[in-house]
């Protein structure tokens, strides 16, 4: 190969390689400035959407899709993992909502999906360490934030990791020291319980879960509206915001008062005697009114197939309507 050909070719990945790097600062940067936004005092709210993962053809296609149908863009999109060894960081979902100028959160279920176990007990153990130090480097090469939402709904007695606060409080620094000893500091730790605990007692109130401020970077609450039509579940009944979110809200607010606050996950059911169109007008009116609450995720997916609700936006027009109606009137677009 003559001398002129060589050096073209040189030219040319160095080319390929600064450009491949400039970019990866641009995606960079815009993530942090965009937690910036999310964090800073002055700036209000902001909304995320759920989406499923199933693999990353589905959830690219899914996604464009439900972003094709809303006037504002999404701050966040949030998705659920397991600690399978076979799923370690999940870097292409991660790509593909970076790609969208939005914030991956990782919903992470401590548990082998599938799989019964003491998991807790398993990580303590240091069964898991291998995995959590691989997944920790991996988010580090990564290298734009995301949010991480470890062990959600702890204070319920539907996972495998709730009902014990003090393993779980153990559980999480273990977890939390090992993203710190790989150096991983673009992890951003959101604890999140539900609104209300089950069993409702002293023993299994949220604050009991809290492991302390110094492993925590922001905090969040699950609720959602169920209706009035629920013969598997009749203790659900309509809830209005105020029902839901009102008392939970203050005292995670009291709890970490340094932290900025999410709703983490909510929705509310299609119902043949009120409208959902109507809680929507309230949740965002509410939202606006909480300069603390910085952001919340809207679970966009229809799990009626599950014995749920459809929770998603366009579960009907009306639904959809009020959505991106409230998008437009309070600047989320």
């Amino acid at each position: 190969m003559n001398k002129s050909i060589t050096n073209s070719i040189f030219i040319f990945i160095v080319i390929i390689v600064f450009s491949r790097l400039a970019y990866g600062a641009d995606r960079s940067d815009s993530s942090t400035s965009l937690l910036d936004d999310l964090s800073n005092d002055s700036v209000t709210n902001s909304f995320g959407i759920y989406q499923i993962a199933w693999n990353p053809a589905q959830f690219r296609r899914e996604l464009d899709k439900n972003l094709s149908i809303l006037n504002g863009k999404p701050s966040v999109v949030m998705f659920y993992r397991d600690i399978s060894y076979d799923r370690g960081f999940p870097s292409s979902y991660a790509e593909i909502i970076d790609n969208t100028d939005t914030i991956p959160m990782i919903s992470w279920e401590w548990c082998v999906w599938g799989r019964d176990g003491d998991y807790l007990s398993d990580i303590l153990k240091g069964r898991f360490d291998a995995y959590f130090a691989r997944w920790s480097s991996d988010c580090k090469k990564w290298g734009r934030p995301l949010f991480i939402r470890p062990g959600f709904e702890m204070n319920g007695n539907w996972f495998s990791w709730g009902g014990k606060p003090e393993k779980f409080k153990v559980v999480w620094k273990h977890i939390y020291k090992l993203f710190k000893d790989s150096g991983c500091d673009n992890a951003i730790w959101v604890w999140s319980p539900n609104y209300r605990s089950s069993p409702d007692k002293d023993c299994n109130r949220m604050e009991e879960y809290y492991p302390g401020d110094e492993f925590v970077d922001w905090v969040g609450l699950d609720g959602y509206n169920w209706g009035d039509e629920n013969p598997k579940r009749p203790y659900f009944k309509w809830e209005t915001f105020d029902d839901i979110f009102s008392g939970p809200l203050k005292r995670i607010g009291k709890l970490a008062p340094e932290k900025p606050i999410m709703i983490s996950e909510t929705g509310c059911a299609e119902s043949d005697s009120n409208s959902k169109g109507k809680w929507i007008d309230s949740l965002f009116v509410h939202v606006k009114k909480m300069p603390r609450l910085k952001l919340f995720i809207w679970f966009n997916y229809d799990k009626r197939g599950e014995g749920e609700k459809d929770w998603r936006i366009n579960s009907s027009t009306e639904a959809l309507s009020a959505f991106n109606k409230n998008l437009i009137r309070n600047d989320m677009y």
